[in-house]
This record gives structure tokens, C-alpha cells and sequence, in this order.
């Protein structure tokens, strides 16, 4: 059996999607299976395949390049000889990954019934997914389509268990540091994330008690960062997953490295400005403490599906903004020590459905 899976797009959302590949591999452990995505998100899956290809793509080049056809084409002819006669193409694919599948021999081609690209004519077999609860149940239940018409559905699970990261061997023999707190102030656009020197100000008043580990940004800000701070500078993916993983406390924004955390099982405090909750941590949801400003009118600002980009708002960024360091460092405080390393070291099973915890996250809210 020969299968191929397109997932080009961002670190967060491989993050989310990787159990469909983990799983994909375990119930079909003969298969040939060709994965296709974001050139960010490739280390995640590398040593995962038993069989069949990684292949990865710059991608807002590959997203985009159905308005090129000569790029198109491109792509096209580097997809031969790595699609198979079945394709899972996930709900967030664009028609650059429709064309290379049909282009390429795939004679069944499953995505989401409402998927939203221009290419979603070329799949032939559409999957329904009823009151998905985050991104990763629609891709869940594609796969769970394919499989069914491979005669193997019985083989999948009810829901998308917490990633297994057997295959990283960059987190063979990591422990978790109680006192250890992890920043990244980042995110992929500016009007979601916390204001960085508020973030600076966190990490120098947090070191005063902690171990502060601070992921370099190339800010200007980030001069004014104290001596007790440790800045990573430039870590390779798979070095900040083990730097995460190693942590008591992940503090950060609505973004990729926060997925890493929730993948990983460590506590974490997240400022969530334009965000949807559908993007909020998915796996070990009961872990994360949640900031947000449900009281004011334009929140969330974000769609499931589209990104507004800027903050509209008369008052800019007061989602963010009305935090104040006081408060993200009480926050910080109170959630961590609820996160003692005895609790950590009982992780739950890899098959603990996700769902089950995903209502337990907390929310803090400001008062009015």
C-alpha cells in the first residue's frame, strides 16, 4: 500500500497534525507512506517513516505558487514518484497540493467537505466532520474516511491520542527541571503577540527566583535583559523542543512553540490576543493557563479560518496590552506551583483522548 499526505503549512499546525502520521504508521506498519510539508515543520517528523519519503517545501512558495504555473509545474515534477495511488490531503491544504496529487497518479484523493481552496474540484472523495472541536479532529477524521475505504477503519482510533515523540530521539533522557521557565515572546504576526519588553521585564523580575531561559528574537529590546537570563540563540527545532520539554513552565504567546509545549506535556502560561479558542493548547489542555479578554467587544478578532493581520481596534492592542507584567508574573506564580514535579512525572497514556481535558484549561480574565 503506497499513500501520500500533504500538511504544507506552519510549525503549530504540523504540531497538531503529527498523531495522524504517528498513528498512520502504527495500524499500517507496511505501508509506503510519502509526507509532504512546511520546510519549518520537517524535523517533526524525521526517523518517523519506515518506509516512503519526507518531503518539505518553503511554505508560503508552495501555498502560493498556483498563481506561477511555471512554479506550479515545478512542484508538480518534484512530486513524482512521491504521491501515491491514495492521498490524505488535510483540511488546510491549498490547490498546489490538489494539482501535485492529481497530477501525479493518486487515483483517490481524500480531503474535508469543506475545505476552502480553489483546487478542492480535484479531490474525489470528501470526508464530513460534525462539531469539530480544534483543527486536528477535521484531519482525524479524513484520515479515518481514507482508512475506511482502504478496508481498515476499524483500525483507527476514536480520537487523535497525545503525540507519542518516540521517533525524537532529542527527548531520550530529558528530564523537567521544577524551577526551570522557558519564554518565547514570538509569534508569526506582530498584533498577536504581548508587548516584547513587557516580556523582557517578566524574564529579568522571574530570574530573581527561577532559571529563565530566553529564546532570542533579534529585538533591540532584548539588550536589556539581565545577566541571570540564559538567551538561546538560534536552537534548531529539535533543541527547543528539548529545551521545552526540560521546563516546569512554558510562557509565551498563541503560536507554534506553544503547540510544542502542549505536545510535550509542560505546564504553560499563554497570552492569547486575536486568537480563536479553537486554537488554544489541544493536548494536555488541563495544563495551560489561558489570558484572555473575553470582555471586550472585538475579541476575538481572528476567525477559524482567516487571520485579521492588524489590530482594527480604536484602542491598539488593549487585548494584549491590559496584562500587565504584575499580573502575568502572579499568573506565572500561582500556575506553576500547582505543577510540583510530582504531578509531572505521572504523564498521562499516549491513547488519553485529548477532548476529555480540552474543557478542563483554565481561562484568567481581568476584572472589569
Amino acid at each position: 500500500m503506497e499513500l501520500s499526505v500533504f500538511k504544507v503549512n506552519q510549525l503549530g499546525d504540523n504540531v497538531l497534525f503529527l498523531p495522524v502520521v504517528e498513528t498512520l504508521q502504527r495500524v499500517l506498519p507496511d505501508a509506503v507512506i510519502h509526507l509532504h510539508t512546511g520546510r519549518i515543520a520537517s524535523p517533526l517528523y524525521e526517523g518517523l517513516l519506515q518506509n516512503g519519503t519526507l518531503t518539505d517545501y518553503d511554505t508560503a512558495r508552495f501555498l502560493n505558487s498556483w498563481k506561477r504555473p511555471w512554479e506550479l509545474g515545478h512542484y508538480v515534477l518534484r512530486g513524482r514518484r512521491r504521491v501515491g495511488k491514495t492521498s490524505l490531503l488535510a483540511f488546510d491544504q491549498g490547490t498546489t497540493a490538489f494539482v501535485m496529487a492529481a497530477m501525479n497518479g493518486a487515483r483517490s484523493r481524500f480531503t474535508w467537505d469543506r475545505t476552502r481552496c480553489k483546487g478542492r474540484w480535484l479531490a474525489d472523495r470528501t470526508v464530513s466532520v460534525r462539531n469539530p472541536k480544534a483543527p486536528v479532529e477535521i484531519d482525524w477524521e479524513i484520515a479515518r474516511g481514507m482508512l475506511t475505504a482502504l478496508d481498515a477503519g476499524d483500525l483507527w482510533p476514536e480520537k487523535p491520542p497525545v503525540p507519542r515523540l518516540e521517533h525524537l530521539r532529542c527527548l531520550n533522557g530529558v528530564e523537567r527541571e521544577a524551577s526551570r521557565v522557558v519564554i518565547h515572546a514570538g509569534a508569526s504576526l506582530p498584533y498577536k503577540s504581548w508587548p516584547i519588553d513587557r516580556y523582557v521585564d517578566l524574564a529579568n523580575r522571574y530570574a530573581e527566583s527561577a532559571e529563565v531561559y530566553w529564546v532570542d528574537q533579534r529585538k533591540g529590546e532584548e539588550t536589556f535583559l539581565s545577566d541571570h537570563v540564559t538567551v538561546v540563540h538560534k536552537p534548531c527545532l529539535r533543541e527547543f523542543i528539548a529545551l521545552v520539554k526540560s521546563a516546569g513552565l512554558f510562557v509565551g504567546n498563541n503560536s507554534g512553540p506553544m503547540h510544542i509545549a502542549s505536545a510535550v506535556g509542560t505546564p504553560g502560561v499563554v497570552l492569547t490576543g486575536p486568537s480563536q479558542p479553537w486554537w488554544d493548547p489541544y493536548y494536555h489542555a488541563e495544563r495551560f493557563r489561558v489570558l484572555r479578554r473575553r470582555d471586550l467587544p472585538c475579541q476575538p478578532c481572528d476567525g477559524r479560518w482567516d487571520q485579521a493581520g492588524v489590530c482594527a481596534s480604536v484602542r491598539k492592542f488593549e487585548c494584549l496590552k491590559a496584562w500587565s507584567v504584575d499580573q502575568v508574573l502572579s499568573e506565572c506564580l500561582q500556575w506553576s506551583s500547582q505543577w510540583n514535579p510530582k504531578k509531572l512525572s505521572r504523564e498521562p497514556s499516549s491513547t488519553t483522548s485529548p477532548g476529555k481535558t480540552r474543557a478542563a484549561s483554565a481561562t484568567a480574565e481581568l476584572p472589569r
